[in-house]
């Protein structure tokens, strides 16, 4: 669309600024002499070469001469010099034919076309110039061999008609180039018209961008939408959230937006605990990073302390982890203080002030040790008892397994893997390491969660805090401001 638009407003900007340019054309006619003729010998006019091509480009070399630009520069005054006006004019011949265009180019129609027919003028001027001299000659030598014939003879009779032919060019007419008329005033500039221009500009630039477009789609190492991921991992998807701001449910959106985003959690939620007993583990994990793992984890979070439901939420990405910088949280001593004192995974646990139901296990101040993160995965299941007797719901957040293998160290020991699929951040090489990790392994993830979903916000009044005649009003007005789409 930017190429589509940029490309004619330049042109139009070009177009403004350019100089429009005219080109008149005048014509010679070629009459070359026969090469048998020997009535102009030592004349230099014209003869036919018996090659129409070679005998016109003799012509066109003739009439392009530094000789016809003076004199042409010298017929218009002005600030023409004879290097401007041969610069300006270009001579070549008409196709196969006999006449020879002098094309003129300039500012202005007239100038062209008064440029033209100068320099045609010119070039018979020029011709003159040349060819009285050698016409003068050649009558003298004429008239000097018929001073030593008899009058009667019939050589004398061949000489007195070369004679006359002679006299009849002696001001220096050259017989072999005609001037075809003058030079008209051309009616338009040279090109193509302006809103031609504009035309094929608009198109370049839809080529362009399309190309542009198409090597971008094709060179993007990220996942395109949902249909690529489910075809790179055939997964049901288990919900689809709309666009929100990281880390926290967004504060400034409208009722609709508002309703919708913890709407995807809560189908979220029914999918995976509907069936379950209490105890059961959720681990949330990702191809990359930056696809909203931690984001997701909290929000799945407090929907199941919405419904009454105590959650534990255990901090398993060692490398980054994030979940007590998303919530605010002071620091405190963290998972790996576990291994020290076994059983004791309840000192570690942190209240959430706003919901009492979720407890929060992070991965604490210190820098990790990787021994002591090794020997914190081979307690995991340990772990894991400990916090599923604290709370109904454990939910794992764990570091990219498109990255780090950390995640398939958790993966046997969880119920239900949730895959995190952002389109167009998740990295495609990422989401297929991801997913041959867990298919040599032996782990079947549950589904995926598409965040970041394109699709349009639906109408309707059954999410909670969209009600009344309005609602369908407002989900319009949400789509408009395009909430639903950045």
């Amino acid at each position: 669309m930017a190429t589509t638009i940029l490309a004619p407003l330049a042109c139009a900007a070009w177009l403004a600024a350019r100089s429009p340019t005219y080109t008149a054309t005048s014509q010679l006619l070629i009459k070359p002499l026969p090469a048998t003729d020997r009535t102009f010998l030592g004349v230099e006019f014209i003869q036919d070469s018996g090659d129409p091509t070679r005998t016109a480009q003799t012509a066109a070399s003739i009439v392009d001469s530094p000789e016809a630009a003076a004199f042409a520069a010298r017929r218009l005054h002005s600030d023409w010099t004879p290097a401007r006006m041969r610069s300006a004019t270009s001579v070549t011949p008409e196709g196969q034919s006999n006449i020879i265009d002098i094309e003129a180019t300039a500012a202005r129609a007239e100038d062209a076309a008064r440029v033209a027919n100068a320099y045609a003028a010119a070039v018979l001027t020029a011709r003159a110039q040349l060819l009285r001299p050698q016409i003068r000659a050649a009558i003298e030598r004429t008239k000097a061999r018929l001073r030593t014939l008899d009058p009667g003879s019939p050589a004398a009779a061949d000489l007195i008609d070369n004679l006359n032919q002679l006299e009849s060019v002696k001001d220096g007419r050259d017989p072999t180039l005609v001037r075809l008329g003058s030079a008209a005033v051309p009616a338009s500039a040279n090109g193509p018209s302006d809103s031609l221009l504009l035309v094929l500009a608009a198109l370049a630039g839809l080529t362009l961008g399309a190309t542009a477009a198409i090597l971008l789609e094709l060179l993007d190492p990220r996942l395109r939408d949902e249909e690529e991921a489910v075809d790179l991992y055939p997964l049901p998807v288990l919900a689809r959230i709309p666009p929100h701001r990281p880390r926290a449910l967004p504060r400034r959106t409208g009722p609709m937006q508002a309703a919708v985003l913890p709407e995807g959690f809560r189908t979220l939620h029914v999918q995976l605990t509907q069936n379950a007993a209490a105890g059961q583990a959720i681990m949330i994990t990702s191809a990359s990073a930056g696809d909203g793992k931690t984001t997701t984890a909290l929000n799945l979070a407090r929907t199941i302390a919405a419904a009454g439901q105590r959650v534990v939420i255990l901090d398993l990405d060692m490398r980054r982890g994030g979940i007590a910088t998303a919530l605010g949280l002071a620091p405190a001593p963290g998972l790996l203080t576990t291994l020290d004192s076994p059983g004791r995974l309840e000192t570690v646990l942190q209240l959430l002030p706003d919901t009492p139901l979720i407890r929060v296990a992070a991965t604490g101040a210190e820098t990790p040790d990787p021994v002591r993160v090794e020997q914190l995965f081979s307690q995991l299941p340990q772990i894991l008892d400990e916090a599923k007797t604290a709370g109904a719901f454990v939910i794992v957040d764990t570091a990219p397994l498109g990255e780090v293998s950390d995640a398939l160290r958790v993966a046997g020991h969880v119920d239900d893997i949730v895959i995190l699929v952002r389109p167009g951040h998740t990295r495609r090489a990422q989401f297929a390491v991801m997913r041959d990790l867990l298919d040599r392994a032996g782990y079947a993830p549950t589904g995926l969660v598409v965040i970041g979903s394109s699709a349009k916000l639906p109408s309707s009044s059954y999410y909670y805090g969209v009600s009344g005649r309005g609602a369908d009003e407002q989900a319009s007005r949400t789509r408009r401001i395009g909430i639903a789409g950045r």
